[in-house]
């Protein structure tokens, strides 16, 4: 400790208001130096605040404001140094990486602001890590990709064993649908994975079987997964190019179309007006058309049925 005030106040040295990191500044007679600005009215006697496991306190002579910049400190135990402390108190907040952290945080950057702004920069940015960090995770940008869709599968609901065929394809499609709402990217992306891939594997598996089990021969298994897919994506890819922000939105268009149609386009002036009538949104026809599918599927087995 000091014993004379000068001494001390000449070992306290100006840094012009600028900042000093705690353990980075020099050391003067044992103490950090610390940034001071003589422009503002306080006392500050600090060393006994700040560095808890010292011993040194100085009064300083004039009325000083004193910048330091640390991280929050936290008393050091007895078998660790102020340095060790602070990085002991760095690692607890260093960034935990997994595989399945990295998918869903890609997943949850594309539904926000499309797949096209997905890179492993931006990627690394929203994780909080640099983007080299991710290559512990996926090997590269198809491998992320493989994984999302495999995130976006996941999400669709399995045809359940013992369940009616019909009930079974259309909480499928239901299920299906509402994912490709949540995921628009997922749409053109399914399709055009080439690795092997155990979750779209599975799903694939799962239908074509409650097709088969229902009595489907294995043509018209084809058939009926193939149109049921057409039109779960097709709807999907329909409704996110005539998607609206709002219903208020949506609502305004509506009656500007209707005011440059009603004279010259009497059928579809008279259906605009039907859905600003009713509210008819155009998410209410997705079961419609689903229900005359299955319909449709339901005769065609049928008559296999009766040919055998």
């Amino acid at each position: 400790m000091y014993s004379d005030r000068s001494d001390a106040d000449q070992d306290l040295v100006s840094a012009d208001s600028g900042f000093v990191d705690l353990f980075d500044a020099q050391d003067v007679q044992g103490c950090p130096v610390f940034a001071v600005d003589d422009r503002f009215d306080s006392e500050v006697s600090f060393f006994d605040e700040v560095l808890t496991d010292r011993a040194y306190t100085v009064s300083l002579q004039y009325k000083l404001y004193v910048h330091c910049k640390f991280v929050k400190f936290e008393k050091p135990t007895d078998s660790t140094t102020g340095r060790d402390h602070v990085a002991a108190t760095q690692a607890k907040t260093r960034v935990t990486l997994s595989r399945e952290r990295v998918l869903r945080a890609a997943v949850a950057l594309a539904d926000a602001d499309g797949i096209e702004s997905l890179t492993m920069r931006a990627l690394g940015r929203e994780l909080g890590v640099e983007a080299m960090s991710l290559y512990n995770h996926v090997a590269n940008k198809d491998d992320l990709l493989d994984g999302m869709v495999d995130v976006a599968v996941l999400e669709i609901e399995l045809p359940a064993p013992g369940a009616g065929w019909r009930v079974a394809m259309r909480r499928r499609a239901v299920s299906a649908h509402a994912m490709y709402a949540r995921h628009p990217w997922a749409n053109v992306l399914i399709d055009s994975r080439r690795s092997p891939s155990p979750a779209r594997f599975r799903y694939y598996n799962a239908v074509i079987g409650s097709l088969r089990q229902a009595g489907f021969s294995i043509e018209m298994s084809a058939h009926a997964f193939s149109v049921l897919d057409s039109y779960i994506k097709g709807f999907a890819l329909q409704q996110t190019s005539m998607s609206f922000e709002d219903e208020e939105q949506l609502t305004k268009a509506a009656a500007e179309l209707f005011r440059v149609i009603a004279v010259d386009y009497p059928y579809l002036a008279e259906m605009t007006k039907h859905t600003l009538d009713t509210g008819h949104k155009y998410e209410d026809q997705f079961e419609f058309g689903l229900d005359l599918i299955l319909d449709a599927l339901e005769r065609i087995r049928g008559i296999a049925g009766s040919e055998t």
